[in-house]
């Protein structure tokens, strides 16, 4: 399977494709620039000019504002210290490469950890995972623990590998020295003080390879269902154009606006000359969150005066990291987003999402004390339940639906700010061999704009695109999603699609990727090709996985715009169990009940013969949870009942094998 290594933080666009673990020519640094008239700038000043005793109730992230600045935040600001920001990235600049495949990344690695291990009150460990090469990396996780909260966690992270054309020449100062550098002295501060929340403080390798160390944890996050409040990653930060003052792009994907919000209103408290704008062309690993269902943004140095020596042998002090005074008001704003965060009242976390034909379910994490969740649909209330899901039967297939929900405690009847919300659209179920040609819409895509239907098809036909009606922008990172594939009971699958395409050739890329712990890209386009073509990759590496997703993801620079690129006759082929003649799929004779559950649930299954019966649950990310039966069963209706006891909420997949009968389903447990 061909596979892309894509260099993430700062141009994501200089991915290249590697085969068989050799990169091909195109990897790349160019000089960015953004279209100023495409920026939108983030007004703090509209919370600053309020009274600073009033609370402002609200905001756009749900929020209750206090616009009176927290004393003990600004002593906690007031600590950064930008002699000990340069004495890190010193030295982890002189190990001359932190690239992820070499030893020297390890090193660093383990100084840092011995750093952060020497700090009071942290907890450190390593965090080691599989490399794309078969080799073991690990993140460097710290977590201060939450005296109320303990188990809610919000999040800082920066990533310490390196790359460079010459991968034994990558100093990485600013990319990303500077944040890990960040990281650990926000760290370094804020352990001295105690939080109702854990606060983590993370460093990670891989990320310019393919999000590897940040992918890892926030798939191993999600698959426990770890209640994750907001994920900042502090990616560059170390150059200031001189004359200018300091500004962030806060970089993100659409479902992580709630955390832009956030961040905005408390730097408009504690650093109200801090300039801010909205972005989503670039990507760091804020991403790994954003695709496993929680908020994370990148707030990144200024675009418009970016440094221009990251990715290569000048990324070191005094050339491309030219101001400490810029970074330490990073680190500033990190703390006090971090501490206004740790200390937010309660609220629900976690909120899930799953559509199905004709109703949503959704799921999220319990409060103490509640006495009952009020559903906000489209922002307005909606429903009430007393348990920690809700089942949405109200909807029409194909249209969009937006959530939120809050909690009602018991005896004082006070309502907590909302949930992070989700914008969920209910489809019928993908059956395989699954083939959409356009005719009917886009039923089964997520599609980020302007990714959309365009009448340029085969046979002039409807066919997908990038950009409808029109060439596509400059500095773009749009995706177009498909999915749940279930694998779990499949020997073979694979996808192909007929496309044609007109990108600036090496600079703009149309990939298609799955998110499997890191990103592992199948496909890339890039340059020219008018004629209609079709395209195949296995998924053959995803077999056994019950909820896989396939991405288009289309990224521009900022200097040539095309046409784009078409897509059509997109087909998902699969073989299911042994391929056997006369094999038969046991798929419509399952029921389970109920779903979702609170313990315990039911499957009730039809034989058509006398059959040894196997029956396995798996958790989200296709592990093997239990065997629930495993036994010699008569033809005819019979039952099995599944305890998930201790299990974390969240969703689960049986699947069910009977001599030729074979099938899966998804249960959620509350």
């Amino acid at each position: 399977m061909k596979k892309v290594t894509i260099f993430c933080c700062m141009l994501l666009a200089t991915a290249a494709l590697q085969s068989q673990n050799v990169l091909l020519p195109g990897a790349f640094t160019r000089k960015l620039g953004i279209d100023a008239s495409k920026i939108r700038k983030i007004k703090p000043g509209s919370i600053s000019d309020v009274s600073p005793n009033r609370q402002v109730a609200m905001k756009p992230s749900g929020r209750t504002v206090n616009l009176t600045p927290d004393s003990t935040i600004i002593e906690m600001m007031n600590q950064v210290d930008t002699s000990l920001l340069r004495q890190t990235v010193q030295h982890l600049q002189d190990y001359g490469t932190r690239y992820a495949y070499l030893p020297q990344a390890d090193s660093a690695g383990d100084w840092i950890y011995k750093k952060l291990d020497s700090i009071n009150n942290l907890s450190v460990v390593k965090q080691y995972f599989p490399l794309p090469n078969g080799d073991t990396g690990f993140n460097v996780i710290a977590t201060l623990s939450g005296t109320k909260y303990p188990d809610e966690y919000v999040i800082m992270g920066a990533h310490y590998d390196s790359w460079a054309p010459d991968s034994t020449n990558a100093p990485g100062a600013n990319d990303d020295g500077v944040g890990t550098a960040g990281v650990m002295e926000a760290a370094r501060i804020m352990s001295q003080y105690s939080f109702d929340r854990s606060i983590i403080f993370a460093c990670w390798t891989m990320e310019e390879i393919n999000l590897g160390g940040s992918g890892y944890f926030a798939s191993q996050a999600a698959d426990s269902n770890m209640k994750i409040l907001g994920f900042i990653s502090l990616d560059v930060g170390g150059y200031l154009k001189p004359g200018n003052q300091p500004s962030t792009f806060i970089m993100h994907q659409p479902s992580s606006e709630w955390l832009v919000d956030f961040y905005a209103e408390t730097c408009g408290i504690y650093l109200p000359e801090f300039q801010m704008y909205h972005g989503n062309w670039y990507t760091s690993d804020n991403w790994s969150f954003s695709l496993n269902g929680y908020q994370g943004i990148w707030n990144c140095e200024d675009v418009n005066a970016l440094s221009q020596w990251n990715h290569t042998p000048n990324d070191k002090i005094g050339i491309n990291v030219n101001s400490f005074y810029n970074l330490g008001v990073f680190v500033k704003a990190g703390i006090a987003n971090l501490a206004s965060m740790a200390e937010s009242e309660p609220r629900p976390l976690n909120l899930r999402g799953f559509p199905d034909d004709i109703k949503i379910t959704l799921i999220w994490s319990p409060n103490d004390s509640v006495d009952h969740y009020n559903i906000y649909r489209d922002s307005m209330i909606y429903a009430t339940s007393i348990d920690t899901s809700y089942l949405d039967i109200n909807v029409t297939n194909g249209i969009y639906y937006s959530y939120h929900v809050t909690s009602v405690f018991s005896g004082s009847n006070i309502e907590s700010e909302g949930s992070s919300p989700v914008r969920i659209k209910p489809r019928p179920p993908l059956t395989f061999p699954f083939t959409d040609d356009f005719e009917n819409g886009t039923m089964f895509w997520e599609l980020e704009e302007p990714w959309g239907l365009e009448n340029q098809g085969i046979n002039q036909s409807w066919c997908l695109s990038d950009s409808p009606g029109s060439n596509y922008e400059n500095a773009t990172n749009v995706m177009a999603d498909v999915g749940p594939l279930d694998l779990t009971g499949c020997t073979d699958a694979e996808v192909s699609f007929m496309t044609n395409y007109n990108l600036e050739n090496n600079y703009d890329w149309c990939y298609l990727f799955v998110f499997d712990n890191s990103l592992v890209f199948l496909d890339a386009l890039t340059g020219n090709q008018p004629n209609w073509i079709q395209r195949t990759s296995s998924l053959n590496d995803f077999l056994g996985k019950p909820d896989v997703h396939l991405f288009f993801l289309l990224i521009t620079d900022i200097i040539i715009i095309r046409d784009g690129v078409y897509i059509d006759n997109f087909t998902i082929s699969m073989t299911v169990g042994t391929p056997e003649s006369g094999k038969e799929d046991a798929s419509n004779t399952f029921k389970v009940f109920p779903n979702p559950f609170s313990d315990p649930t039911t499957i009730e299954y039809v034989l058509a013969h006398d059959e040894n019966v196997f029956l396995t649950i798996y958790d989200y990310l296709g592990k093997e949870v239990e065997v629930v039966l495993n036994k010699f069963q008569a033809k005819g209706k019979h039952q099995a009942h599944w305890n998930a006891g201790n299990l974390p909420a969240g969703m689960y997949y049986y699947r069910i094998q009977a001599g030729t009968q074979v099938g899966s389903g998804k249960l959620v447990k509350n």
